[in-house]
């Protein structure tokens, strides 16, 4: 007779216990899983952000390299002319010479671009100064620069994506986690309720090592 109120009180105790334990880990999982969100939207936000810059970023890289390949068209149009006029430099006739050299320096310092003249002086003589390293550095490395910078937009909107997917996954585990704390108080074993605890922890425990993976994202 006297071992039966004993086990009732350890029963009760344990019963409490459980509620205990499902109370405070109900809350620890919802702030949680609350913070895991907030980070899966402030990830999916940037992933946003870095597509539309990446748009814009190609967007002015192709202005860039259409400007540069029509001032190449021109260039190669006016050095087209130049090298006719240096044709008659090999003349016998001196008059003919120098009314070349006239033209030749006319079309060279009113008709060629500055980019054009300074590559005909880095050149040497027979070279093509549209090959210039230099020159088409000068000409293309904007757009060139702009294609990278669209690049890198779209790697980090790719990382920021993988973060976000991370951080949603989280999400859903906490929330399975929340479901298993949830329906422990529907079983009467103490055995069961246990062990839809411990189900629910390592649940947790998983997803918790899921949002450490993921760097924190600022506003």
């Amino acid at each position: 007779m006297s071992d039966a109120p004993a086990s009732v009180s350890t029963d009760e105790r344990s019963g409490r216990a459980v509620e205990v334990v499902v109370a405070i880990l109900l809350g620890v999982v919802s702030v949680t899983s609350a913070w895991a969100a907030f980070q899966a939207s402030l990830y999916s936000g940037l992933n946003s952000t870095e597509l539309s810059l990446s748009q814009v970023s190609r967007t002015e890289a192709d202005s860039l390299y259409l400007e540069a390949s029509q001032a190449q068209g021109m260039d190669q149009l006016m050095w087209g002319r130049l090298t006719e006029v240096t044709v008659d430099f090999d003349s016998p006739d001196p008059a003919v010479v120098a009314a070349a050299e006239s033209r030749f320096d006319t079309l060279l310092f009113n008709g060629t671009s500055v980019r054009l003249q300074e590559a005909i002086d880095r050149i040497t003589p027979g070279d093509n100064p549209l090959e210039d390293p230099t020159y088409l550095d000068e000409l293309y490395g904007p757009s060139e620069a702009k294609y990278a910078e669209t690049e890198q937009h779209i790697r980090d909107a790719a990382r920021y994506n993988v973060f976000s997917d991370y951080l949603t996954l989280s999400t859903v585990m906490m929330a399975i986690a929340l479901f298993l704390l949830g329906i422990t108080n529907v079983f009467k074993r103490r055995a069961l309720r246990w062990l839809l605890v411990g189900f629910a922890v390592v649940t947790y425990l998983v997803a918790g090592v899921i949002l450490l993976l993921v760097p924190v994202a600022s506003i």
